[in-house]
């Protein structure tokens, strides 16, 4: 999903090949992020991730993971993504709110 996405044409929203997208008045809608570096270690645990297996589903470096994992502050669409790994993984959320919210706040 990550690896097809793009800035549109005009710069002013982000768009995937199979048309789906988002302005950047909505993306900028988005409540902060809050995720730390110990809740990216739990999502890559819960997940089952290893440092390459986490890189290739963010589409990010080995490095960038490994910094995550210690002590670089982790960016607001990593957060999103990570979360998004896991809800996909946890599948239906069984009307009982969301398995990561405890991993990230909003």
């Amino acid at each position: 999903m990550f690896q097809t996405l793009r800035v549109s044409e005009f710069g002013d929203s982000i768009e995937w090949s199979n048309g789906l997208d988002f302005s950047a008045v909505w993306l900028s809608k988005l409540p902060p992020a809050i995720f730390s570096n110990q809740d990216f270690v739990r999502a890559m645990d819960e997940l089952g991730m290893s440092l390459e297996g986490m890189a290739a589903a963010l589409d990010i470096s080995r490095r960038l993971v490994a910094d995550y994992r210690g002590t670089k502050p982790i960016p607001r669409h990593i957060a999103f993504a990570t979360r998004y790994l896991i809800d996909r993984q946890d599948g239906a959320n069984d009307n009982q709110g969301s398995p990561s919210e405890a991993l990230l706040k909003a």
